[in-house]
């Protein structure tokens, strides 16, 4: 995948006789235009930022299968073992959808920092850590219980096939809890 300004490209590289390497393009798409945000790529699709609004689009092609959700300049980060993607808004709101291409559903989101953010989000176990120019905090997030079928028995955010959301995600704006803070100042 290759981001350019004015769209995304799908380039397939492979290797010649001579050991050197040849690229082909294999299409463009002006549907995907990440600017300076991230994308990611899940079960065959691209999710990410098209200009402001967050999209999705088939990997094989290069088509939209849906836009929607206004994020301003945000990141995306792929949280694949729960087939979830978090989406720190430039506003400061943090947002968790589905993976997916049936759209863009909200099952969580809270108001994470006060101003502009355009960082991306780092997530290690439970803790989500934000920053921007003004503050940096860390979150705890509600874990779920391990459930038996689950593959490789994994605790976190199980996968959403084998998670109650509504025990873990659809409470986390009133489980989480903010742990740290810190607030830059000019000196």
């Amino acid at each position: 995948m290759l981001p350019t300004q004015s769209g995304t490209r799908l380039v397939r590289v492979s290797e010649t006789e001579n050991a050197g390497l040849t690229a082909d393009e294999v299409w463009t798409s002006r549907n995907l235009k990440p600017d300076f945000n991230d994308f990611v790529v899940f079960k065959g699709h691209l999710d990410g930022f098209d200009g402001s609004i967050f999209t999705c689009i088939e990997m094989k092609t290069g088509n939209r299968v849906w836009k929607g959700g206004r994020y301003g300049k945000g990141q995306v980060l792929l949280l694949a073992d729960c087939g979830l993607l978090l989406v720190a808004a430039e506003s400061g709101k943090v947002v968790l959808l589905p993976a997916s291409p049936e759209g863009p559903v909200e099952l969580a989101g809270f108001q994470a920092l006060a101003g502009k953010s355009w960082s991306h989000p780092v997530v290690i176990g439970d803790r989500l850590f934000l920053r921007n120019a003004q503050e940096a905090a860390c979150f705890r997030f509600p874990m779920a219980d391990p459930i038996e079928e689950s593959p490789a028995g994994k605790s976190c955010l199980e996968p959403m096939e084998h998670c109650s959301v509504s025990a873990s995600l659809a409470q986390l704006p009133a489980t989480r809890k903010r742990l740290l803070q810190w607030t830059y100042r000019r000196y």
